[in-house]
């Protein structure tokens, strides 16, 4: 049926382009505005005239409609039918849109990861040597806070049977699990703070984190161009893809130095200064500037997409380039870790873990639109 704002009516089979949003602006103007039965007088008489007037005034009040009843009679029934039309267009718009003006709705998972990122960053970033009951307590705390919060976003978009809204899940699961599986390692510090037994454990784990990133950077690339991006996400793509891959060739030196260190020969010389410790120290140097431009190229790419604001992609995007000139500043080899290491910023931001900060922000942004139904254009695009 038509919706009627008093005297407009607005024609339900014209979709919401430029011509709907006319004819609704036009029955709302014709809504507001005052016919000629109730407008204001627009001179008052004089004094004369009004007692001249005063027997005649008295003798039709009791017949006549008060002016002042009749005006608000008029304009509560116009004002509350344009509300209650008004509000029935934005539940009832062709095609199950919604209305642009139309908030999202809000959702406890995004705010509570991010709050969760920050909590693993001081738990697993503080070398303090908890004992094994607590230990075990605060990374499964951890571990279960993060799949509740990303499920609360996950979850919608599963059950809502799109393929494209799954897929954006999916990226946005990959992104954050690597900060996920840095949670089973609460006290653990930097490298020379932790035992060579627990150095084992973090590389293994940062192999792996480095396999699910590099996903999430191969998977990221199709959903934002089905949004219309062909630029900035193929180079995150690309950008990102040569990360993950150099890191990988990194974590797997590592690893074996710990097994060659846990099993020592007679005559061994340490990893570091040696030839294949400086070659580590370069990957590490690329993969980490590798991962910071993808992450400014994705970054770009979500705000073109409509996941992000341009002024939050913009910040993210400066932020991943002062990062890499910090480390072109510091050079291609790590330097010693000295007591104040955590005041040079060329070795923070050379930190294995460090650049995955963005990417984890990242795919808490992909969970976000996932659990929202996606644009019409987009779905038939899919």
């Amino acid at each position: 049926m038509n919706l009627r704002f008093g005297k407009g009516e607005l024609d339900p089979n014209v979709s919401f382009g430029a011509e709907g949003v006319r004819q609704l602006s036009a029955a709302m103007t014709q809504s507001l505005s005052f016919n000629s039965s109730w407008a204001l007088p627009r001179e008052l008489p004089s004094t004369h005239m009004r007692q001249q007037r005063h027997s005649t005034r008295l003798r039709q009040s009791r017949r006549a409609r008060p002016f002042v009843a009749r005006w608000i009679t008029h304009t509560l029934i116009g004002g509350l039918s344009l509300a209650a039309n008004t509000a029935s267009l934005c539940h009832c718009l062709p095609g199950g849109q919604r209305m642009i003006l139309t908030r999202r709705r809000r959702r406890w998972g995004a705010p509570m990861l991010l709050l969760l990122l920050v909590t693993a960053l001081g738990i697993f970033g503080a070398p303090v040597r908890y004992g094994a009951g607590l230990s075990v307590l605060l990374a499964t705390a951890q571990i279960v806070a993060i799949a509740m919060a990303a499920g609360s976003l996950a979850l919608p978009a599963w059950r809502s049977g799109d393929e494209t809204r799954r897929r954006i899940a999916v990226v946005g699961l990959l992104l954050i699990m690597p900060w996920a599986l840095l949670t089973l390692m609460p006290g653990y510090g930097p490298p020379f703070a932790s035992t060579l037994s627990m150095n084992h454990v973090r590389f293994v784990i940062l192999f792996v984190s480095t396999l699910l990133i590099g996903m999430g950077f191969l998977l990221m690339k199709d959903p934002l161009s089905d949004y219309g991006d062909k630029l900035l996400a193929p180079l995150g793509q690309a950008t990102g893809l040569f990360a993950a891959s150099i890191q990988l060739v990194w974590a797997a030196i590592m690893i074996g130095w710990t097994m060659s260190e846990a099993h020592k020969p007679g005559a061994y010389l340490p990893l570091y200064g040696t030839p294949l410790g400086n070659s580590a120290d370069v990957l590490l140097f690329f993969a980490g500037l590798l991962t910071y431009v993808a992450t400014g190229f994705y970054a770009l790419s979500c705000a073109r997409a409509g996941w992000i604001r341009p002024s939050i992609a913009v910040t993210m995007t400066l932020i991943a380039a002062a990062a890499v000139a910090c480390l072109v500043v510091r050079g291609f080899q790590y330097p010693d870790l000295a007591g104040d290491w955590y005041t040079m910023p060329g070795m923070i931001v050379g930190i294995p873990a460090i650049p995955w900060l963005m990417p984890y922000v990242l795919g808490v942004v992909a969970l976000l639109s996932s659990a929202e139904p996606l644009p019409r254009e987009v779905s038939t695009a899919a």
